[in-house]
């Protein structure tokens, strides 16, 4: 009966945000405004259902529905869910919920449809909103909560980060050229620099350098290049002995960070750590 009750809530909500008989060119229910706070309570409510549910029933009842509306519409309710999702399935929880997991793969998935990202590249790197900027924040775990009382991550203990790269690693390879996303992670690795695998962090940043040339918009001006140099730093300490093929994946992206005028890559280049990398390479 609850179910029951709470599937019919999500249908008269979903249909308050984006009515039946709306015109497709009105992209905005005049209603809508009025949802706020029932959107953000009623999505902590779905997120609890969702962590003692089915995965397919979550995916059937619950998550298809809500990512079939419009981008706006559907990250509306994606923020709040996704935020206690993380909460009560990953972050408090003594064991972390394996369908917290596959329901945060899930919203990526839909958030990276989202038109946002590439009107981003032509839009000096912003993204706008309430929702999609806080969003980012929660895929990337960089809200900045902190909370000694929590299992992992809020209370500073970041040695099962690795869990969550199922959530993390798609988003990042995906967008992390915009400034925001880049930030976050940036924000995320440095929490986590010492349990963070050095690899996956050279691969997901290389990847992310190829999707434009020169500087990415929006990050000229920024600490973003030499944020970067300072986590290669700091990986490339905590990898000793350096293996060669990591240690060039490193300089590669050093390389790139020094034409983008980064005064601290270039002087890493030619620090302890890599100058024996560099003269092997010149043999």
């Amino acid at each position: 009966m609850l179910l029951d009750f709470i599937y019919r809530l999500l249908k008269w909500t979903l249909d308050k945000l984006e009515p039946a008989w709306k015109d497709a060119r009105d992209q905005r229910d005049h209603r809508a405004t009025e949802l706020g706070d029932w959107r953000l309570r009623f999505s902590y409510l779905l997120a609890k259902a969702a962590l003692e549910l089915d995965e397919t029933e979550v995916q059937n009842r619950i998550l298809a529905p809500i990512f079939a509306l419009n981008d706006e519409a559907a990250a509306s309710l994606i923020n709040p869910f996704a935020d206690i999702l993380v909460a009560g399935g990953i972050i408090d929880p003594p064991r972390i919920f394996p369908g917290a997991i596959q329901h945060m793969k899930a919203c990526v998935e839909r958030v990276l449809r989202d038109r946002a990202w590439e009107r981003a590249r032509y839009n000096d790197g912003d993204i706008y909103g309430y929702d999609l900027p806080e969003i980012v924040r929660v895929f990337l775990f960089a809200t900045g909560v902190q909370a000694g009382q929590s299992s992992r991550f809020a209370n500073g203990d970041w040695r099962d980060v690795a869990v969550v790269l199922p959530i993390i690693d798609p988003f990042v390879r995906a967008v992390g050229d915009v400034p925001h996303v880049i930030g976050s992670f940036l924000t995320l690795c440095e929490s986590a620099v010492e349990h963070y695998p050095p690899d996956v962090f050279v691969d997901q940043i290389g990847e992310v350098l190829t999707k434009q040339s020169g500087v990415p918009i929006g990050w000229y001006g920024t600490t973003i290049p030499s944020r970067i140099a300072a986590l290669i730093h700091a990986f490339a300490e905590r990898s000793q002995p350096l293996l060669p093929q990591l240690a060039q994946r490193m300089l590669r992206i050093l390389d790139r960070l020094v034409d983008m005028g980064d005064r601290r890559s270039a002087a890493l280049q030619t620090s302890e750590i890599f100058k024996n990398v560099r003269q092997a390479a010149a043999q």
